[in-house]
């Protein structure tokens, strides 16, 4: 249905082959039994896997707002803050439930899905800074921190997520908050006075990352504590921040190949305008 003929092949046989494969799909599902489903025993709309769901929503959702605040960044902020109010509002009853609870296509969009946006759109400020750092020349500039720093950055990134996954499981949430705090300001030491870009990038990362851990241990004691289902407000900003932090550490080994990837895909973003 996706294929790919080789350049020499007129386009309109490629367009074709594209056509058959999917009616070939179409005809397929149409034939599907699903004899152990009495409410849907056939192929359905409805039966979707709510993962792939999700993704699907938070995908198109986040796009859409990146497209049209690229230019303006902290209206993507706003946003969160208008979604965070929208969510509270929407447990407390009233018209805004109501008006949430209407969905135009319930088998593809419900209003619930939109909270992994408190993930999705943290992720796309670190996206940008990634891009820009790979738009800079910096074979000539020179670096400020010497490869035992870098290496001890990411020796106290991996502490801190280790810290987080023991400790929060294991609900020693005073002494896995302190740990926390310690490492966060033991590694603001270490990043200190950034120069190069790469340590620029690094900085930067550090800030949203510690952004989201703060705010998700705030949050941690609110709707019972992190949960990943039904998910909590301390579970995105919690992941999100642990996901800041795995990034850093990767991009320290392979910053060149995840660059690139970033700017791949902006640039299809780009031509979607």
């Amino acid at each position: 249905m996706f294929v790919q003929l080789p350049k020499f092949i007129p386009k309109w046989i490629n367009l074709v082959i594209n056509f058959l494969g999917l009616g070939v799909e179409i005809a397929i599902l149409t034939q599907i039994q699903y004899p152990h489903d009495p409410k849907f025993p056939q192929f359905s709309l409805y039966r979707s896997d709510i993962i792939l769901l999700v993704l699907t929503n938070i995908i198109f959702f986040t796009s859409l707002i990146w497209l049209f605040t690229r230019h303006h960044p902290q209206f993507r902020i706003g946003l969160l803050g208008v979604l965070l109010g929208l969510i509270l509002s929407k447990s407390a009853g009233g018209w805004i439930t109501d008006i949430l609870s209407i969905s135009p296509i319930p088998w593809l969009y419900k209003f619930e899905y939109l909270k992994y946006l408190f993930i999705a759109i943290p992720g796309t400020f670190v996206g940008e800074e990634i891009i820009n750092y790979q738009q800079v020349e910096d074979q000539d500039i020179p670096k400020n921190w010497n490869q035992f720093r870098l290496i001890g950055i990411v020796i106290v990134m991996g502490l801190i997520i280790l810290n987080l996954l023991i400790g929060l499981q294991s609900r020693l949430l005073p002494q896995t908050t302190g740990i926390s705090l310690i490492l966060l300001l033991f590694s603001y030491r270490l990043l200190r006075e950034p120069h190069h870009p790469l340590e620029l990038l690094l900085y930067q990362m550090y800030q949203w990352g510690i952004y989201g851990l703060i705010l998700g241990l705030a949050f941690e004691p609110y709707q019972g504590g992190i949960k990943k289902d039904p998910a909590t407000m301390s579970y995105f900003f919690i992941t999100t921040a642990i996901a800041i932090f795995i990034l850093r550490i990767i991009l320290y080994y392979n910053c060149s190949t995840i660059c690139e990837f970033m700017y791949k895909i902006k640039i299809i973003l780009e031509n979607l305008i």
